[in-house]
């Protein structure tokens, strides 16, 4: 058994990882992120194990949070198989000390596999634009996360929000008159060349900008 020097040295550690996840989320590296939760995970269960005996309180793995909750939209498997098979090569303790990791481990799967869905549909043809599926409630968390990530833009249109692919030259997208100021509404790959602007008619590069139309 652990003594209670080497629980203290793990939960301080595992404080540690914490510190950094929430860091990288804030910045929104969520792949750094992701990263840090991974290295952490053999430091959950000596965490858990000092709060426990030695604090009082109630077990918590704010990594584990970070995993399942950002790995599915990034399509990251390997990350979700690296928490089951941690969570399975724990000892029967352990493994009851967090009782719901297999059913959130399940949701995320499903996660992941509405997110291959979901960007198969934006990435069936060049330039189409979706709107979310109602009856899929967690498509708006998915695309939170491509939106933050720069995969996917806002088509905004009568009535509703639609989503394109940000990597799809033919998207729309605002350019700017580098002449003029002038912004203009076309597809993105019209802004590689320069072109006459409408408002000085001057044939000018256009320069890609986030200013709505």
């Amino acid at each position: 058994m652990a003594t209670k020097a080497e629980l203290e040295a793990g939960y301080e550690r595992y404080r540690a990882a914490c510190a950094a996840t929430t860091q990288a989320e804030a910045r929104n590296d969520l792949r750094g992120a992701i990263r840090t939760a991974e290295t952490s995970l053999p430091l959950v269960h000596p965490a858990m194990a000092y709060r426990r005996r030695y604090l009082t309180a109630e077990p918590i793995a704010p990594t584990l949070d970070v995993l399942l909750r950002n790995a599915p939209p990034l399509f990251l498997r390997a990350s979700l198989d690296a928490v089951e098979a941690w969570y399975l090569s724990g000892t029967r303790t352990e493994r009851a000390a967090l009782p719901d990791v297999p059913g959130r481990l399940t949701a995320a799967r499903g996660r992941l596999a509405q997110a291959v869905a979901l960007w198969g549909r934006l990435s069936a043809v060049p330039g189409v634009q979706i709107d979310l599926d109602p009856a899929c409630l967690t498509s708006p968390e998915i695309v939170r996360v491509w939106l933050a990530e720069g995969a996917v833009t806002v088509a905004p249109a009568p009535g509703a929000l639609r989503y394109t692919r940000t990597s799809d030259p033919h998207r729309p997208a605002h350019g700017k008159c580098s002449g003029c100021g002038h912004v203009v509404g076309v597809p993105l790959v019209r802004l590689l060349d320069p072109f006459p602007c409408a408002a000085c008619r001057h044939t000018c590069p256009f320069v890609l900008t986030h200013q709505p139309v």
